[in-house]
């Protein structure tokens, strides 16, 4: 009898208790490297060594705007040229090589938005979630520009995000070079960075979305600046407590319901056996 209880139980809490629903965003940790995601540019993913500590697991993204520019120096003092980040509007004859064609963006921000910059990087994904889900990943603008004070309008690179459905585009401007920085500088390569910042937004409708995050470069080539992702996911909104009581009071009762039933069809047996002896 305990034993039938306690089974009992133990489904029908499972049943009853609320669990956190994640919606359909494939490797957002980034550990099986850019699997799942749609990339242009400069994209690539780094582990902790790169001098920014991963969210989760061991890898995290990273894009850039680097294209054809001195990235390091070897063993021998000789420049190592790299990159290949995209044309940031439509330039090239061809929509899908420019971050705008990529993107969408000049769909719903007109060609003015990305006009100012030149080139940049991105990475997408086309994911299905319900209303109230809360979309967040981690991030870390990095840059080799003037920051602060010293920061030029004119070379203010940026990091963004895209978020687009059937019935809305959103854009998102993570930083730029007026952003507060680390006051130590940077670990990595690069001279600044602002340290891991969480972007979130809930989701108004279920439906299909697509989540684009990127970093452009503003007003010359020369000087680099890139982005860390990390931990992208869409997390469904907890139930409250005073449902998961509910829900535990309905199970309580419903158990309690089984077991007079069982009581009652045991006693019903032990008296036929009683009465046959």
């Amino acid at each position: 009898m305990k034993r039938v209880f306690s089974t009992a139980v133990t489904m029908l809490v499972s049943f009853t208790l609320p669990t956190t629903a994640e919606a359909a965003i494939i490797n957002g940790g980034f550990e099986n490297g850019l699997e799942n995601w749609q990339i242009l540019g400069e994209s690539r993913v780094e582990t902790s060594a790169f001098g920014s500590p991963t969210v989760e697991g061991n890898f995290q993204a990273f894009v850039s705007t680097a294209f054809n520019e001195v990235v390091g120096v070897d063993g021998n003092g000789k420049e190592i040229r790299g990159g290949n980040a995209a044309p940031a509007t439509y330039i090239t004859g061809i929509t899908e090589n420019s971050l705008e064609g990529f993107l969408g963006v000049s769909q719903f921000l007109g060609d003015d938005f990305l006009a100012e910059a030149i080139e940049g990087s991105a990475i997408k994904q086309t994911f299905t979630a319900n209303a109230g889900q809360t979309l967040s990943f981690s991030w870390n603008f990095l840059t080799n520009e003037s920051v602060g004070n010293n920061a030029n309008p004119n070379f203010n690179d940026f990091a963004f995000a895209t978020l687009s459905n059937n019935s809305q585009n959103l854009f998102f401007r993570l930083a730029d070079t007026t952003t507060p920085f680390l006051a130590s500088g940077s670990n990595t390569s690069f001279f600044e960075e602002t340290g891991l910042k969480t972007f979130s937004y809930t989701l108004p409708t279920d439906g299909e979305y697509t989540l684009g995050i990127g970093v452009v470069d503003v007003g010359e080539r020369t000087v680099i600046s890139g982005l860390l992702i990390d931990g992208v996911r869409a997390q469904a909104i907890p139930e409250t407590s005073s449902t998961i009581s509910l829900l535990l009071l309905g199970a309580v009762g419903a158990v309690s319901v089984l077991n007079r039933s069982l009581r009652k069809s045991l006693n019903g047996y032990v008296e036929r056996g009683v009465s046959s002896r």
